[in-house]
């Protein structure tokens, strides 16, 4: 799951590397925005930030720490849109009481048989008539 109560003040999920909005809790529904940071490709990611503004120490040196720091958020945060771009989706609430463990055993227990009595027909042969 890419949802958790941890998120710092800049909205950034430390944990899961996502965004996340307020929930809706009327309808049980909310909106989450995260970043899939699995499918950067590292070696990509170190090459264009060696060729990005940031890989060029003049400007470390030219530039007030807010600036540096200014440049540092606006790069990373372009090659991220690049290389992982925010994912939004909308999540439904799992707050359900009738629905304890008990109830989520059962479900995965019939899951289970109905694919097992598939799998059955399928490997039947057809009998001619």
């Amino acid at each position: 799951t890419f949802v958790s109560t941890h998120v710092r003040s800049s909205g950034i999920n430390a944990e899961y590397g996502g965004l996340e909005t307020t929930p809706n809790t009327d309808t049980g529904v909310r909106k989450i925005s995260y970043r899939n940071f699995k499918t950067i490709v590292v070696d990509d990611f170190k090459g264009y930030i060696s060729e990005s503004s940031l890989g060029d120490r003049k400007i470390w040196s030219s530039h007030s720490l807010d600036d540096t720091v200014q440049l540092y958020n606006t790069v990373l945060t372009e090659l991220m849109d690049k290389h992982c771009p925010i994912i939004e989706k909308t999540v439904r609430e799992r707050d359900k009481p009738w629905v304890d463990e008990e109830l989520r055993v059962l479900r995965r227990k019939r899951r289970l048989l109905r694919e097992l009595g598939a799998r059955e027909k399928d490997q039947e042969e057809p009998t001619s008539i």
